[in-house]
């Protein structure tokens, strides 16, 4: 999912949808109302990426294991080192703060003009805020002041992502083996990739049937206030 960003904040807050926009306005204010003391910073180069990928995870793991989901931080820990070093070399951590205290952490990747939000999570507390909702727009609006023109969102949970402008993108993942067989070591590749095909055709029957269930609701919402208004006019 990526965003083709214009030049200016303004004009890519124009570009979303109204209700979108009502939304970003809303949960800000509630926000903002309830917490005044808000502030974002962005840390480059990541001192202390240890420190902050716990943070992070402990917050991640929280909200999925509610959900009775588990983090890939959880099924492949040993990803977290690697991960680290790479945020420690090439990333930046855009952090969030309410009340003094750490609120969201998002991990973001430049590349030229190009800016890769590689993962995000925020404090349960917040949830009712749609924190992270407000934080990756948040990073649409820097990548914009930094000089960006795409921010790549990744693959997942397209519904967000879309109203804020992100459209999906075709992308190629090419494996280089030295001999037909050390294929076989990469079987778990294989099912990486049939498990995310499945999982995306999934979320996108997903919202398909749910916007085609809401236009049904609106269509018969609309027939019986026509009903009505018939019998009114018969009536009088």
């Amino acid at each position: 999912m990526v965003i083709d960003l214009p030049e200016t904040v303004d004009a890519y807050t124009a570009s979303l949808g109204s209700a979108t926009r009502r939304e970003l306005r809303r949960k800000d204010k509630r926000l903002r109302t309830d917490h005044p003391d808000i502030s974002t910073e962005v840390v480059t180069p990541v001192t202390d990426s240890d420190e902050l990928m716990r943070t992070f995870i402990t917050w991640k793991n929280s909200r999925f294991n509610a959900r009775g989901e588990s983090t890939i931080w959880e099924d492949k820990p040993d990803l977290t080192p690697d991960f680290v070093e790479l945020l420690h070399r090439r990333g930046e951590a855009h952090i969030t703060r309410i009340d003094g205290e750490q609120a969201a952490i998002d991990f973001v990747f430049p590349v030229g003009r190009s800016v890769y939000a590689l993962q995000s999570a925020f404090d349960p507390r917040y949830e009712p805020y749609s924190l992270g909702f407000l934080s990756t727009y948040r990073i649409a609006c820097d990548a914009i002041a930094s000089g960006a023109c795409r921010l790549s969102l990744l693959w997942g949970t397209p519904g967000y992502k879309a109203r804020l402008g992100a459209v999906p993108k075709r992308a190629t993942r090419l494996s280089i083996f030295r001999a037909q067989t050390d294929r076989l070591y990469s079987l778990d590749e294989a099912s990486d990739v049939a498990w995310r095909n499945l999982r995306r055709n999934g979320q996108r029957d997903y919202w398909r049937a749910r916007h085609d269930a809401a236009k049904r609701v609106r269509a018969l919402a609309a027939w019986r206030k026509a009903g009505v208004e018939q019998r009114r006019v018969r009536r009088g």
